[in-house]
């Protein structure tokens, strides 16, 4: 198992689902990259239970957040003509917990 921190910037507005009354928070991040190509990786968020319900009170697109949780990549081919494919990496986060950031922190000096 892996553990994953980062800061990221929320890019679509959460989505809360409700699947067998459970709930789960979807939404897509964006996470930086030091790499010349792309300055930017697009990453999809899945939180459930206390954790999701809380993402989608608190949490509105253009926020920045601090996430714990554990990352999985997955290959997936398209067809895109005829014999050709292309194969996409898709980045998963599932969402442990949340570390609040400095605009929830309500200090005065």
């Amino acid at each position: 198992m892996n553990i994953f921190i980062a800061t990221c910037k929320i890019v679509s507005q959460p989505r809360l689902l409700r699947y067998k009354k459970k709930s789960v928070t979807i939404m897509i991040l964006l996470l930086y990259n030091n790499k010349k190509k792309a300055p930017w990786y697009c990453i999809i968020a899945i939180a459930k239970g206390k954790i999701g319900a809380e993402i989608f009170n608190l949490y509105k697109q253009g926020d920045l957040i601090i996430l714990e949780g554990s990352i999985q990549i997955i290959n997936e081919k398209n067809f895109v003509s005829g014999n050709y494919s292309e194969t996409i990496k898709i980045i998963n986060l599932k969402v442990k917990m949340i570390h609040p950031t400095h605009h929830l922190l309500k200090v005065k000096i």
